[in-house]
């Protein structure tokens, strides 16, 4: 019989939250971002175009009225929680690998 070795959820997730090399989260978290504006924007145009203003209705928006549109984007918002977390943890191995690097400057200057 074939023995299950347990993986303990800390090392599954520090695998999941630590950056990729090459790929720039600052440009995804920014895009992420982009379509919790459209979806935020979509839901605010629908709750408008529901609402009537003195009896009447605005016929600009019957377009979005009871479309549910804001629903399409709205796995950016989770997407954008989880790139976030990647982007911090990348910038903060950015500033400890600068900090190291300054730190080893320093010292080889003061060995000279």
């Amino acid at each position: 019989p074939r023995t299950i070795h347990p993986v303990s959820l800390q090392a599954m997730s520090s695998t999941w939250l630590t950056p990729s090399e090459g790929i720039e989260y600052g440009i995804i978290v920014g895009m992420q971002g982009f379509g919790c504006v459209c979806c935020v924007l979509l839901w605010a145009l629908q709750q408008l175009a529901s609402q009537s203003v003195d009896g009447k209705e605005l016929p600009q928006l019957e377009w979005v009225k009871d479309s549910g549109f804001w629903i399409v984007p709205m796995p950016f918002v989770p997407a954008l929680m989880f790139y976030g977390v990647l982007w911090r943890n990348q910038l903060s191995q950015r500033k400890e690998a600068f900090a190291q690097s300054a730190s080893k400057g320093n010292e080889q200057k003061k060995e000279k």
